[in-house]
């Protein structure tokens, strides 16, 4: 057993080897600095509160337990079987690791728990499961990695409560070659390379739930779901969901007979609402009024359609901001310069703005950057020079304010085009905040230059 001690050359076979007939059943690493690889076999493995820097952890056990440490790359966490395997990663914090956690069982014997989890900027997938046979994932927060999470399971799985951000491919994928069950449930994936959520299924699951999940700005589909004919009747529940502003379809099937789908909000797919089936008598296609989908906050406005009425909650996170009201735009224009960009805008009320500045993002729904801009009155007007912006290039620009009134954030606007001489697009759109803890918006407002 080690405690609070330091290793500067790895521990294990890259530093000093733990044997496992020596060491006996039971083996312990706690609050230790360890740079280099840990490579540990025993039959009980305790892993707590360590900081793994410039190398990574390679676990054999049939019993381990990895909590609450932090693991600086490049390996990440590799567990093994001694089969049977029973593991559990419970809240620790992966950073620029190949593979945050990847648990690998060839006889699909193992029960994998996986849970409150944060990883960041892995190159592969930030946790990779193959051929557990029991396995939870809770709970993780995955950003920036090449694959959010996903896996080949052995048997049943549990995904729920999870967030992949940013994720350069698939947000959540899993092919399962079991009878399953297989539940999907409460996970946000946002701004991934492909799909949103994908799951494939050969022969053997029979029972399928995928539930109040959030998919939104994905490159591909929002969901796929691509089903083998089994030897029984599949049964493959989908409700609840939201699919929004992905540039595929809200939900891609392929499989037997047809899915059972109902309470699902299809919303600004690009490619449609539903391939492969059509959408179920209780879904939508309305705008869910997340409070603010530009910084991948998903949980919904008071006044959102999805809350509520015969479905309940639909999507992955309830109520977190107020509803939304009006308020008098009298002007917002913009035109194109040789010098930039000027945009123009002037409130028809009385509120007078604590506070306000210009976003810009390369996408129409975010997420914003703030800028810098010239500011300059024309009478009752506000002018906002942006010299930074090019001509001919697609921008996308957000204004917002604060103001002394106690007041819902979120603003209802209309649409103004205006043609200057610089080519190309630019989507202009206006944030007013009315409260001290909100600062962005609503709706875009398009000029096209």
């Amino acid at each position: 057993d080690f405690e609070s001690c330091t290793f500067d050359g790895g521990l294990g076979h890259g530093g000093v080897w733990i044997d496992p007939d020596r060491a006996g059943r039971g083996t312990s690493l706690t609050k230790c600095m360890i740079r280099g690889l840990v490579t540990l076999t025993a039959g009980l493995l305790t892993v707590e509160s360590d900081t793994v820097e410039a190398g990574g952890a390679s676990l054999e056990s049939q019993q381990a337990s990895v909590r609450n440490c932090l693991f600086r790359g490049p390996a990440g966490l590799v567990m093994s079987h001694r089969s049977p395997m029973d593991c559990v990663v419970y809240g620790n914090v992966f950073e620029d690791c190949e593979t945050g956690i990847n648990v690998y069982d060839d006889l699909n014997s193992s029960n994998v728990s996986i849970e409150n989890n944060t990883i960041r900027r892995s190159g592969n997938w930030g946790i990779w499961i193959e051929h557990a046979e029991y396995v939870d994932i809770l709970g993780n927060d995955i950003r920036v990695c090449n694959g959010g999470i996903g896996g080949r399971i052995g048997g049943s799985i549990r995904a729920i409560g999870n967030t992949v951000v940013g994720a350069s491919q698939t947000g959540l994928s899993f092919s399962i070659d079991a009878p399953g069950p297989v539940e999907v449930r409460d996970n946000v994936v946002l701004r991934c390379g492909g799909t949103g959520i994908a799951l494939t299924g050969a022969e053997y699951p029979r029972e399928y739930h995928v539930t109040g999940n959030t998919s939104a700005l994905n490159d591909g589909a929002g969901y796929a779901m691509a089903i083998s004919p089994g030897y029984e009747p599949v049964q493959f529940d989908m409700s609840n969901n939201i699919a929004y502003g992905n540039a595929g379809f809200g939900l891609s099937w392929a499989g037997p007979g047809v899915p059972a789908l109902g309470c699902n909000d299809w919303f600004a797919n690009t490619a449609g609402p539903t391939l492969g089936t059509t959408p179920g008598t209780s879904d939508l296609q309305v705008d869910p009024l997340f409070c603010n989908l530009a910084n991948d906050d998903v949980r919904l406005r008071s006044d959102s359609p999805l809350l509520g009425g015969a479905c309940g909650q639909i999507g992955a996170r309830g109520v977190g901001c107020d509803g939304s009201t009006e308020v008098l735009v009298a002007l917002f224009a913009a035109e194109a310069s040789d010098d930039g960009v000027r945009i123009r805008w002037r409130l028809g009320g009385d509120e007078e703005p604590l506070q306000g500045w210009i976003e810009r993002s390369q996408a129409e729904l975010g997420p914003w950057q703030a800028i810098a801009t010239e500011r300059t009155l024309d009478g009752a007007v506000t002018v906002e020079r942006d010299r930074t912006a090019e001509a001919g290039r697609r921008m996308f620009v957000e204004r917002a304010a604060r103001t002394r009134q106690r007041a819902d954030p979120r603003r209802t606007i209309g649409l103004h085009e205006h043609r200057g001489r610089a080519a190309g697009r630019v989507v202009t759109r206006l944030a007013l905040a009315f409260d001290q803890q909100h600062d962005v918006v609503d709706k875009p407002i398009v000029i096209a230059t």
